[in-house]
């Protein structure tokens, strides 16, 4: 995940499919829109979390981790018992330590584009 392009579109958290969209992104914040590099949400009927494509290479990657993590408290229920700050926190801490990991070399992320997986995410 070095470059923007290795983004996944499709990732699995157990059997919950989340897609990867790759768009600029604004949110209001204190009554001020603002650019965000990433979002997690539950979209209604399906789960994704956003990467702005504008970012730093090292952001984008940081920030997939930071929203990947925000997902995972979600589908555990794990996000109801955190503050949002406490939150934010964990979410960073745990991208901060994955991100250290890939640039040490002691963790390397390749992407699936087997038959298998294809089909077990339709």
């Amino acid at each position: 995940m070095k470059r923007k392009g290795t983004l996944p579109s499709l990732i699995r958290i157990g059997s919950v499919r989340i897609a990867v969209l790759r768009k600029s992104l604004t949110r209001t914040i204190r009554g001020k829109r603002v650019r965000v590099a990433g979002l997690f949400f539950d979209a209604g009927k399906r789960l994704e979390i956003t990467v702005d494509p504008k970012c730093a290479d090292d952001l984008v990657q940081s920030t997939f981790f930071h929203e990947l993590v925000h997902a995972a408290l979600y589908l555990s229920s794990t996000k109801e018992l955190l503050n949002d700050k406490t939150e934010e926190n964990v979410c960073d801490a745990v991208a901060n330590a994955l991100n250290d990991l890939i640039a040490d070399g002691h963790l390397t992320l390749h992407a699936r584009k087997d038959a298998a997986w294809k089909s077990r995410t339709r």
